[in-house]
């Protein structure tokens, strides 16, 4: 029998979404702890303006983004608006950057000799993105990789993964298929395995060279938004321009 584990974290609701209070290496190590042992293992969401933008327009996401688990800021615009709300009581004015948490708990993790399972993109990009992390982790476990086939996220779709996931025996699955397919995925596996499962986003394109990666400078003062933008505008030019426009409505409207 599982524990279920209270809250590991303050949250400030911005936009309707109930945002932890943290930071990135406390985000590292709480991870690293809940993914091992008898306790729930929660799902892990690492959300944005827009996906504060999806969750408004979808209720059952919004539903998942506030339920079980954790959702970690991920982006200027959230954690700019917590400072904001929290009016000096914001502690920690941590954002939580998906590709970080990834490589930092996949490097961490190696001394507790953690599984992880990688969920998403393509067989190409999973083939490069495991070569480099066994050049830039020696002893990483990779337990499992699969890249579903496109489509929606239906019980088949579901039962597939969780079967694949199921047979790896891994401590975390890291998911990175979009949000909120990713999410939503994510959420239903962790429920259905008792296994900590988190979305990432475009970690696993960016980690295996397919995607250029914002320089440190430009993450730092939360213009890595800019960056990608500029990388790709015909793919993200409605994400950031509309979207960052809708993030600020809903914040207020929450306020």
């Amino acid at each position: 029998m599982t524990r279920s584990r209270p809250s590991a974290f303050d949250t400030v609701r911005v936009a309707g979404i109930d945002f932890a209070d943290t930071s990135a290496p406390a985000a590292v190590a709480w991870l690293l702890d809940v993914c091992v042992g008898d306790q729930e293992r929660p799902s892990v969401r690492l959300a944005n303006a827009w996906s504060a933008v999806l969750a408004a327009r979808e209720p059952p996401y919004l539903a998942v983004l506030n339920g079980e688990g954790v959702t970690f800021p991920d982006g200027a615009s959230v954690t700019g608006t917590m400072r904001v709300l929290r009016r000096g009581g914001y502690r920690h004015g941590g954002r939580v950057r998906g590709p970080s948490l990834f490589v930092d708990s996949l490097d961490a993790g190696r001394e507790r000799g953690l599984r992880h399972f990688l969920l998403g993109t393509t067989d190409p990009t999973l083939a490069a993105l495991s070569a480099e992390l066994d050049a830039r982790f020696p002893g990483v476990q990779i337990s499992g990789t699969y890249s579903p086939a496109f489509g929606p996220l239906d019980e088949a779709f579901v039962e597939d993964c969780r079967r694949r996931v199921a047979a790896s025996e891994s401590d975390i699955v890291w998911v990175a298929l979009g949000v909120p397919k990713q999410d939503l995925l994510a959420h239903e596996l962790s429920r259905r395995l008792n296994v900590t499962c988190v979305g990432v986003g475009a970690a696993f394109d960016m980690l295996a060279g397919r995607v250029r990666e914002a320089p440190t400078w430009m993450q730092r003062l939360g213009l890595e938004w800019v960056f990608r933008l500029a990388v790709e505008p015909r793919r993200l030019w409605r994400r950031y321009l509309l979207g960052n426009v809708a993030f600020l409505r809903l914040a207020w409207k929450h306020r």
